[in-house]
Order: structure tokens, then sequence, then C-alpha cells
């Protein structure tokens, strides 16, 4: 009898689904490991569980699932161990960071305060830090360039000569460099006039 090939993901030894092409929707599953599983069987009933599964089949056969169909809202890591192994999908929940879509344009000693920025970390992320995009940028933090501890930005000379700075709030990686989540970041440009403020009755902003 030619063996037919049976594909099961699996939560440790709880079966969640199985099917004969290998292609699972993974959007909603939460975050955790999960395995799947492609052997060949001669005879295959619906399993209860993993142990049954692995009791039921006769040669272990090429894995085939993919990571694709995972509806964006998840961080997939999906191994192909090929031949004679199964395969661990690793699923993270991503990390967020989110700042205003706009800001006042600035006098060139003007200082920006970072609350205004409206920044926020969400997900998996624990932290981030402040920089500066472009890389001449003389600008600095104050006091150092961690999120929730900086509190001012303060353009420098490079930045008003170029006309704008880029700021960019990035977080950690959330599960590490062998993780599936990257850090998440976004950024905003701010156009800086090369004027001094001065004793104008201009407070810096447009």
């Amino acid at each position: 009898m030619t063996p037919n090939t049976a594909f099961i993901l699996a939560s440790g030894n709880d079966i969640l689904a199985y099917n004969i092409d290998g292609d699972f929707d993974l959007s909603a599953l939460t975050p955790g490991t999960y395995t799947v599983y492609g052997l060949s069987y001669a005879t295959f009933n619906t399993p209860a569980s993993v142990t049954d599964y692995l009791a039921t089949v006769t040669t272990i056969a090429e894995i085939i699932a993919d990571d694709t169909d995972n509806g964006g809202t998840l961080c997939l890591d999906l191994t192909d161990a090929g031949e004679g192994q199964t395969a661990s999908i690793i699923v993270n929940e991503p990390a967020t960071a989110t700042l205003i879509d706009a800001y006042p344009t600035i006098c060139r000693t003007k200082t920006v305060l970072l609350s205004e920025l409206q920044g926020a970390i969400g997900g998996s992320a624990t932290s981030a830090t402040w920089s500066v995009l472009e890389g001449d940028s003389n600008g600095v933090f104050s006091p150092g360039n961690v999120f929730g501890t900086a509190t001012t930005f303060k353009p420098g000379a490079n930045d008003a000569k170029r006309g704008y700075v880029t700021i960019v709030l990035k977080t950690n990686d959330p599960d590490g460099p062998d993780g599936p989540c990257p850090p998440a970041m976004d950024m905003i440009r701010i156009i800086v006039k090369n004027v001094d403020c001065g004793t104008f009755p201009w407070n810096g902003n447009e």
C-alpha cells in the first residue's frame, strides 16, 4: 500500500489542526511555540493527540507547511526541518512604536519637548531609545536618549543648516536575534528654520 501524507499542527500533545497539504492558517495562534509534523501513513483516522498520531504513522515525510498565512498580526518563524524531522513554529506578538504624524516648524534654538511627540511603545516591546535618522546631526537628547527618561531634543547646527531633522523612536528586539519579531520604529521629520529665536515675540513655532 502506498502511504499517504498527513500534516499535524500541534501545541505540545494537543492537535490544533490537520490536513493533507501542510498549509495551515496561523492567524488565530497566540504567542507560543508550535510544532508541525509531516508524516506518511498507511491507514489514518483522526488522531486524538500527537501521541496517538505518532503511533499511527509509518514513515516520516517531508514537511511542507509554511508561515505565509499569518494575517499580518503575529511574528512567525517556521524552520523547514526536511525529511525525517518535525518543524517548530515560533509565534510571538510584534513590538509597536508610534509617534504623532506632524510637528510644527521650529527655529534652530527651539528645544523640542519629547512628550509633545506622543511617543508610545506596545506589543512585546519593553524598552525603546530615541535617535536621529540623519548621520551628521549634532542635535542632543537630554537627559540621555532612553525612552521614558529623555525629555527634550535640541537641534544642532547641522540640523538647522539642513533645514530639518528626523527623530526616530525604536524599540528593543523583543525576542532577541533568533526570534521572529524585529524591533519596531516610527519617525517624524521636523522642519528647522536656520534662524535664532532670539528675543523676537516668536516661540519657535510657525
